[in-house]
């Protein structure tokens, strides 16, 4: 690709998305369909009405077509479907929308209005940067960084189904972000060593609805037959905030209301016929199961207590776990991992949901663009949080793991494990990348690595520490 013509270079900022570079020519789709311009108008309410309308049509011909392709062919074929359904049911996506519509201004800012046909552009979505018409001399040094970026992953491919240890024998256990059965294949294929995190709440947003027992039931154990005797820990429904269905009420701060754990302790009506299907679905294989948004001790035990209740319900029905079910607490909210001990002491485990612990510790949208730089997981305060869930956890005696983002990071995934996490659970194609770099850390570096960064207090200092360690592993400089 040569670079862009004589237009001079523009450099635009977004949010950094995923690794890996782009590039290639402008296409501005112009003819054969609307084009949809930036304006001002008399009456932003009557056009978020007019989105409204916009999306629930949209969710009708979707899941009608859904259903037709399903009819004709089959489930599997169909379920492409079901990412477009999940993108119309994103509630922060659709308010950020809305706030757009109110204050004016779109996607990238400046995007549309600096691309013409014939430009070039180049993406690079690790740093968020979209540039337009690059030079000679950036197409050059992204080059390299593309030509490194094939490298690494050929480098990391290689050494994928070796075993979780370090250089030095100590180990660690990779495993599986998924919400699908479907899902497993890609997991079973990157060599994780079960599922971290299942999400049982995506069954309810492809159905747009609430399934009965049988039905989840049915899902779940399609799972836990799938992952061939490795443990798959599944998350209690976690509605609410940015994932609702149509019958929940709006709530003017969803993520911070009526969602999850607490959604479950107030429907008993919804909870038990999911825990049943759970218990149900352990009969097949080893099963974990863990609550989300737990704030403190009482949630936990409530949710436990009940979960005990349908266990002696199922006995007396003559169903029983092929092993004991541990059940987990799940540290995403700042008052959970202020009373980290005591819940040590009530749960069989923990699993840390890092995205919206950063976005509740440092009180920041990571979603709003104009806060998004403050979203920072290298702030003293989330580094020394960690720290005291993963001391709490290791004097109870129970195992820690990460679930959220950071877990399938590998410039954290060496720290995480130096402070003290037993597992870390991440998309199925990050496993590679994670594993390489633990394989090649002996322990004892970790723990150093993790005690320079719990000494320091400049989020600048720690980010360059973090990548710093990866890329000596990664061989990137």
């Amino acid at each position: 690709m040569k670079a862009g013509n004589h237009r001079p270079e523009v450099r635009l900022k977004g949010i950094a998305a995923a690794p890996g570079v782009a590039r290639g020519p402008a296409y501005p789709l112009m003819r054969g369909m609307a084009i949809v311009s930036c304006e001002k108008v008399a009456d932003p309410e009557a056009e978020i009405r007019r989105l409204e309308a916009a999306l629930a049509a949209t969710r009708v011909q979707i899941a009608t077509l859904r259903d037709d392709v399903a009819r004709k062919l089959n489930e599997s074929e169909a379920s492409i479907f079901d990412a477009h359904l999940l993108v119309l049911e994103d509630v922060a996506l659709i308010d950020d929308v809305s706030k757009e519509v109110r204050r004016s201004g779109f996607g990238v800012k400046g995007l549309m209005e600096a691309v013409q046909e014939g430009d070039v552009i180049l993406v690079d979505g690790e740093s968020g940067l979209i540039i337009i018409n690059p030079t000679a001399e950036t197409i050059e040094g992204y080059r390299d960084k593309e030509q490194a970026i094939r490298t690494r992953r050929d480098r990391v491919l290689a050494e994928v189904a070796l075993p979780d240890v370090t250089t030095d024998g100590g180990a660690f256990d990779l495993q599986a972000n998924i919400g699908d059965p479907a899902e497993m294949e890609d997991a079973l294929a990157y060599c994780a060593r079960g599922v971290g995190l299942y999400r049982t709440e995506n069954l309810y947003l492809r159905l747009d609805g609430w399934p009965d027992e049988q039905v989840q039931y049915e899902e779940y154990a399609e799972a836990v037959k799938a992952a061939k005797g490795r443990p798959v820990t599944f998350r209690t429904l976690d509605l609410g905030g940015d994932k609702r269905l149509g019958d929940l009420a709006d709530e003017a701060n969803p993520f911070m209301g009526y969602r999850a754990v607490r959604l479950c302790l107030e429907r008993p009506d919804v909870f038990r016929p999911q825990l049943r299907a759970l218990i149900r679905a352990a009969t097949h294989g080893p099963v974990q199961v863990m609550f989300p948004m737990i704030s403190g001790v009482e949630e936990l035990r409530r949710a436990k207590d009940i979960f005990r209740d349908v266990e002696a319900e199922l006995a007396r029905e003559g169903v029983r776990p092929s092993a004991p079910i541990r059940l987990g607490a799940m540290i995403e909210i700042p008052s959970a991992a202020a009373v980290a001990d005591e819940l040590a002491a009530e749960a069989d485990f923990f699993s840390v949901g890092t995205n919206d612990l950063v976005q509740y510790l440092l009180a920041v949208d990571r979603g709003n663009q104009r806060v998004a730089s403050l979203y920072d997981p290298c702030h003293p305060a989330v580094v020394r949080t960690l720290m005291v869930i993963f001391a709490a956890a290791q004097k109870r005696g129970i195992p820690a793991a990460v679930c959220g983002e950071l877990g399938g990071d590998p410039l954290w995934a060496p720290l995480l494990i130096g402070l003290g996490v037993h597992e870390l659970s991440m998309s199925p194609a990050a496993l590679p990348e994670v594993r390489f770099v633990l394989r090649h850390s002996a322990s004892a570096e970790l723990r150093e690595l993790a005690a320079k960064v719990v000494a320091s207090a400049d989020a600048a200092k720690t980010r360059a520490l973090l990548q710093d360690f990866a890329s000596a592993k990664l061989k990137l400089r």
